[in-house]
């Protein structure tokens, strides 16, 4: 019963805000804005010319929403149900850090490459005001390898369970800290990573989160022990 108390209380002040902007009226609440409208059934929203940065949309029904001049994280709306003409960028990195980590089991088994979004790690070590070097030397890689990660070239998965640990680490570090807005924090939350395949020497086939979660384990196992018989 407090449950429900709690979310008639946070759906009264939304009704009676007379802001605009989802991400105030979703700190209006007790729930964490990057996520409160995931999940959610939005459709035929009009959202033209609002700020969306710090926002998830995953899992949110989205069909029928205008998008005109709206401003967004990169990945925000990756696993999102959108309409096929909807104006919004959607991409192949549809796994976050905090995904990624959740999904190590089940990577291991898959033999997967993983690739980083052009630019994050390098955004993400200018907030943190850490070096290259540094950051490869906190996570023993060299940074050649590192550059690599950088640039959205694929990398091993060894390699990026460092990267993804470290940059996660140094978040949880100064994220209590004033050194950036709780925006560019979240902003880091949005899904940056990609997997795929390499069936054949060079030819690498994306894979999606979903694929992933669906993997069943137990097939390598059996797999396995038959080729040890």
């Amino acid at each position: 019963m407090e449950s429900i108390k709690i979310h008639f209380e946070d759906t009264v002040k939304i009704l009676q805000s007379s802001r605009r902007d989802l991400y105030d009226l979703a700190k209006l609440t007790k729930f964490d804005p990057f996520s409160f409208y995931q999940n959610a059934d939005l459709r035929g929203l009009d959202f033209e010319g609002q700020n969306l940065t710090g926002l998830n949309f995953d899992g949110t029904d989205l069909r029928g929403c205008k998008f005109d001049q709206v401003i967004h994280d990169l990945g925000a709306f990756n696993n999102s149900i959108l309409d096929d003409d909807a104006k919004i960028i959607k991409d192949e990195y549809d796994t976050s850090l905090d995904e990624y980590v959740l999904l190590e089991n089940k990577l291991r088994y898959l033999y997967v490459s993983c690739e980083f979004r052009d630019g994050f790690i390098d955004t993400c070590l200018r907030l943190f005001g850490v070096t290259y070097r540094d950051f490869a030397a906190r996570c023993g890689i060299t940074p050649f390898t590192l550059r690599k990660a950088r640039r959205a070239y694929k990398v091993l998965r060894l390699t990026a369970d460092t990267i993804v640990r470290e940059l996660l680490a140094i978040l949880a570090e100064t994220k209590s800290t004033s050194l950036f807005g709780s925006r560019e924090v979240d902003w880091m939350r949005q899904p940056h990573v990609s997997f795929a395949r390499s069936f054949t020497y060079g030819d690498f086939t994306n894979i999606t989160k979903q694929e992933v979660q669906n993997y069943d384990i137990t097939i390598f196992n059996i797999d396995h022990q038959l080729s040890l018989v």
